[in-house]
């Protein structure tokens, strides 16, 4: 009679130690992005181009690296060939849904060991036409879709 309280305690304390394990770490690794829309993001990127993947290398949870072949450059110096880097992992804010062949307007920025991108920069498929500054805002803006980093996460 004891050990069968004794299993009963231990699996409800088993189940609860997950449960817990569960929403801690879904909450520790979830992804944060800084509040504002396309403006802010064009605003805080030091590169906004167009480009085509022509290479996708994973490498570690911290580091997937993408080459593009870059069509048209809205801010900084960009060559025709670039490679840019980010969190290999969507949880750490990763941009992991680019494959190769897709056509990307990508906001990086210059880091010390080169150009950095996360899924918080706002980068989104080239499709959706040039990015919306400041000054384009009130232009079809509409066209752009939400993206789940307009709204910070607290």
């Amino acid at each position: 009679m004891f050990l069968r309280f004794l299993a009963r305690v231990a699996g409800v304390s088993t189940l609860v130690v997950g449960l817990l394990t569960g929403v801690v770490v879904g909450t520790a690794s979830a992804c944060q992005c800084l509040p504002g829309g396309e403006p802010q993001r064009y605003a805080r990127a030091t590169h906004v181009f167009e480009g085509a993947v022509i290479s996708r290398v994973y490498e570690s949870p911290s580091n997937l690296r993408y080459t593009f072949k870059v069509g048209d450059v809205y801010k900084g110096d960009v060559p025709d060939i670039v490679v840019v880097g980010t969190y290999g992992e969507a949880a750490a804010c990763g941009l992991v849904y680019p494959q190769v062949g897709d056509e990307y307007l990508m906001f990086a920025t210059l880091r010390g060991d080169g150009l950095r991108t996360s899924s918080c920069d706002g980068s989104r498929p080239a499709s959706l036409g040039p990015p919306i500054t400041e000054s384009t805002a009130g232009v079809d803006s509409a066209a752009v879709a939400a993206s789940p980093c307009d709204v910070a996460v607290a």
